[in-house]
């Protein structure tokens, strides 16, 4: 079946000649077309480890395969999820039950941040599986303002 098209219009012709004419005149001065510009993430570079606390923890729930803790931390400060020493670890369930959101990550012996391992939470939502790999010191967790009451479960 043949196309039914209709004809471009003069000032269609002319639009299409003119957009052609600059495409040749950028190529002929050398001039390419600058790549996107990629968004910056706020993510977080180094943590100073001297000044990381230690939540306040409850054992909501133990089976013969897990255990559920519920930690307690107030918005704003950075908290230690867990000491791996080097360590790759998996967490099977990471939950925000409390009303402030937070960012988990991995950090090094030296504070420094591994990239690629920071996760926000907002509140009421869950991670079904948070990987931490090799050569991670600590598992931190950093409570954001914005809420009254920052709590994180977890089932190791």
């Amino acid at each position: 079946m043949a196309c039914r098209c209709s004809k471009p219009t003069t000032a269609g012709k002319a639009a299409v000649k003119k957009a052609a004419k600059g495409a040749a005149r950028s190529k002929a001065k050398g001039v390419a077309k600058k790549p996107a510009a990629k968004a910056k993430s706020p993510g977080i570079r180094r943590v100073n480890l001297s000044a990381v606390k230690t939540p306040k923890m409850r054992v909501v729930r133990v089976t013969q395969t897990s255990t559920t803790r519920d930690f307690f931390g107030s918005c704003g400060a950075t908290y230690t999820l867990a000491q791996l020493n080097g360590q790759a670890a998996i967490f099977n369930l990471i939950q925000n039950v409390g009303s402030c959101s937070f960012v988990v990550f991995c950090v090094t012996r030296s504070g420094t941040v591994i990239s690629g391992t920071e996760h926000t939470f907002l509140p009421n939502t869950l991670n079904a599986k948070y990987g931490a790999p090799a050569g991670t010191q600590f598992v931190l967790f950093r409570c954001l303002t914005g809420g009254s009451s920052c709590v994180l479960r977890t089932t190791i």
